[in-house]
């Protein structure tokens, strides 16, 4: 999804309005916009599953040998300029998955931010990402899930009317391309 028109500070009020709102509903399982709220729900799902997003994980890294050496990579780094990094980490993940899992995430591979948000690389739009509950095929609660963004993003317009008229929602995916869209 995508909101476009006023200016970028609107349109990251919205984004935060209408992903906070698609959140309590439970048709969504996911909706993250780049916020605040969605980046710490993000890391605390990459930090529980970090033996299992760690592509250095394998059965030697936990021998004594591996483990040793896990470690001790793990204390070069807190001696590094990074450690103050790791260092709130290190009693919870003493061999540095997290730490790795980010570098292999890197820099500059997310999407650009603006005011907060996710926005396209102009800038000109703030961008969100939606996951139903539903499967695919349940064209009926696609529908229906459509359906509620179209009411929260009508209900987030708590701006003043000129900036209302000059906001739209844009949507794409599959069930998008199932109906016609409401006007």
């Amino acid at each position: 999804m995508a909101l476009e028109g006023a200016d970028a500070r609107t349109r990251a009020r919205l984004s935060v309005q209408l992903a906070r709102e698609l959140r309590s509903d439970s048709r969504f399982i996911a909706v993250n916009n780049g916020d605040a709220a969605s980046l710490e729900r993000d890391r605390e799902f990459l930090f529980r599953h970090r033996y299992l997003l760690s592509e250095t994980v394998t059965p030697q890294r936990f021998t004594v040998a591996g483990l040793h050496a896990a470690i001790a990579d793990s204390l070069d780094v807190l001696a590094s300029p990074e450690g103050a990094l790791l260092k709130p980490l290190f009693t919870r993940d003493p061999t540095g998955e997290m730490l790795g899992i980010l570098e292999a995430l890197g820099p500059g591979r997310g999407p650009r931010t603006t005011e907060g948000v996710w926005s396209s690389r102009d800038g000109a739009r703030a961008l969100l990402i939606v996951q139903t509950r539903a499967v695919g095929s349940d064209i009926d609660a696609q529908q229906a899930a459509c359906q509620a963004i179209q009411r929260a993003f009508a209900s987030s317009l708590a701006i003043p009317a000129a900036d209302r008229r000059a906001v739209r929602l844009l949507m794409s995916g599959p069930p998008v391309s199932r109906w016609p869209r409401a006007p």
